[in-house]
C-alpha cells in the first residue's frame, strides 16, 4: 500500500492541470482583457459551486451549527481556506476551491511578472513562494510546533508554482502547436 500514501501529490497535479488549462484557455480566447475573462471564469465555476454549497449547508444541516454564518459568508465569498475553523467546514473538499478561485485572482499578477521578468524568473519567483511557505511547515512541525495557521497553508501561494507550471506547460505548448 505503499504508493497509495502518495494520495497528497494528487493535489499538486490538480493545481498543475488547473494552471494549465487556465492559461490555454486565456491564451486561445478572442476577448483579451481580464475583466471578460474572469466573467467567463465566474459563470463557468461560481454558479455551480454556490449550488453545491447550499445543498452542503442546508440538506447536511451545517445551518444548525453555531458558526453557520461564518462558515456560510466564507464560503460563498471563497475565503474559507484562510481560516482554520471554516477551511474543512461545510465540505471538507471545497478548500481547494477557495484556492482556485484566489490562483484565478492572482493569474494577471503571474502574466504581468511573465511580461516584465519572462517565464523562467517568474516561476523562480513562485517557485520561492511555494516551496518557501512548504519548508517553513516542515520545519514547524519537524520542531515539535504547530502546524502553519490555514492562511499560510492553504494559501494560494502555497500552490502557486504548482499552478504557475501549468500555465507555463500550456505556453509550451502553444508555441510548439
Amino acid at each position: 500500500l505503499y504508493p497509495l500514501s502518495y494520495g497528497s501529490a494528487g493535489v499538486a497535479v490538480f493545481f498543475v492541470i488547473s494552471g494549465f488549462c487556465i492559461h490555454l484557455n486565456y491564451a486561445r480566447s478572442r476577448h483579451r482583457g481580464w475583466g471578460a475573462f474572469f466573467v467567463r471564469r465566474f459563470f463557468r465555476i461560481y454558479p455551480p459551486y454556490l449550488a453545491a454549497v447550499f445543498l452542503f449547508f442546508f440538506f447536511w444541516g451545517w445551518y444548525r451549527q453555531e458558526d453557520a454564518g461564518r462558515q456560510l459568508l466564507t464560503h460563498v465569498i471563497g475565503v474559507h481556506n484562510l481560516d482554520d475553523q471554516t477551511a474543512f467546514g461545510i465540505n471538507p473538499a471545497f478548500w481547494s476551491i477557495g484556492v482556485e478561485i484566489q490562483l484565478y485572482l492572482l493569474f494577471p499578477v503571474l502574466m504581468g511578472l511573465v511580461t516584465h521578468w519572462g517565464w523562467g524568473r517568474a516561476m523562480w519567483l513562485t517557485a520561492l513562494a511555494e516551496g518557501g511557505l512548504r519548508m517553513l511547515g516542515a520545519i514547524q512541525t519537524w520542531k515539535g510546533g504547530e502546524a502553519l495557521p490555514m492562511w499560510l497553508s492553504l494559501s494560494p501561494f502555497s500552490f502557486w508554482f504548482s499552478w504557475a507550471l501549468g500555465a507555463h506547460l500550456a505556453e509550451c505548448f502553444l508555441r510548439k502547436g
